[in-house]
């Protein structure tokens, strides 16, 4: 596969201040469930969130994550459509179950 990078300037500042919020996230914000029955998990990152669909129909749930917080090695984006109540209820948990089998082998 050819990848071409592309470059953005931005202040190594903001960067961790964006890091360390992700972080906090899932250590006591909306995220926090997402070490619960995954033993030894490397630090997570993550975002929940609810998107409006824009046909009218139901809320759809999202949780984006990475881990180890630092090395990323991992990247997980969990969606699911017109399920209302936000990403903590309906797309983490998917997460979490990518990140037990994951973390199971490594």
């Amino acid at each position: 596969m050819n990848q071409k990078l592309i470059k953005i300037d931005i202040d190594p500042k903001n960067i961790q201040v964006i890091k360390s919020g992700l972080r906090k996230v899932v250590e006591s914000g909306t995220g926090v469930s997402i070490n619960y029955r995954v033993s030894n998990l490397p630090p997570v990152s993550g975002k929940t969130g609810t998107a409006e669909d824009g046909e009218g129909g139901l809320d759809h749930a999202w949780f984006v994550c990475f881990t180890p917080s630092d090395e990323s090695e991992l990247l997980i984006v969990a969606f699911a459509q017109n399920t209302p109540g936000g990403g903590s209820v309906h797309a983490l948990p998917m997460a979490r179950e990518i990140l037990k089998v994951w973390n199971e082998k490594n």
